[in-house]
């Protein structure tokens, strides 16, 4: 058993070592004077709370579902829905800090530097990536994540753009363009 627990406490600790360098590189390319790594900062924990938020409500199974479908005892039932809510999001929030490390944050210096870092701006690149992303996906040989090309970049679509606006709102980015 403390091997288990051992194993497990060094998995976790490499998963938040892996998000917290992943979240530095992006906010280490992003940053500038408008864009402070506080408020990038905010952003990434903007973007996971909206993915919590998300990842709540695609693995929510009515009682009723769980238990005459997949067999699970009634008194269960809180903890099986936590289990599948921790391990769903802790696979995508892996996904989604990579994601914006890699390509979010170069596409938000891209933004404030063309002098377009705002919020309808981030998603609307948000939903390029997401189309981008579902062709990619879709023409990989052996990789088929959905049968439908559509069901996938829809799904693709939502999570992009929730996280993307959750950036937004905690990385206070405007809504508008300013006057100059």
């Amino acid at each position: 058993m403390e091997t288990v627990l051992s194993d497990t406490a060094s998995i976790g600790l490499g998963y938040f070592l892996f998000l917290g360098l992943a979240a530095a590189f992006g906010i280490y390319v992003a940053r500038d004077k408008s864009l402070t790594a506080r408020r990038l900062l905010a952003g990434y924990l903007g973007a996971l709370g909206a993915l919590a938020a998300l990842v709540a409500l695609y693995s929510y199974v009515p009682r009723s579902k769980a238990v005459s479908l997949w067999h699970i005892a009634p008194q269960n039932y809180g903890h099986e829905m936590l289990q599948v809510f921790l391990t769903t999001f802790a696979v995508s929030s892996f996904f989604v800090v990579l994601g914006m490390s890699v390509v979010g944050m170069p596409t938000l210096s891209y933004l404030s530097r063309a002098h377009r870092a705002t919020a309808p701006w981030l998603i609307a690149c948000s939903a390029v990536i997401s189309t981008l992303a579902a062709a990619w996906f879709k023409l990989v040989p052996g990789y088929p994540l959905y049968e439908s090309f559509s069901y996938m970049w829809v799904t693709l679509l939502l999570m992009h753009s929730v996280c993307a606006a959750g950036f937004a709102f905690a990385a206070r980015l405007p809504w508008t363009l300013r006057d100059r």
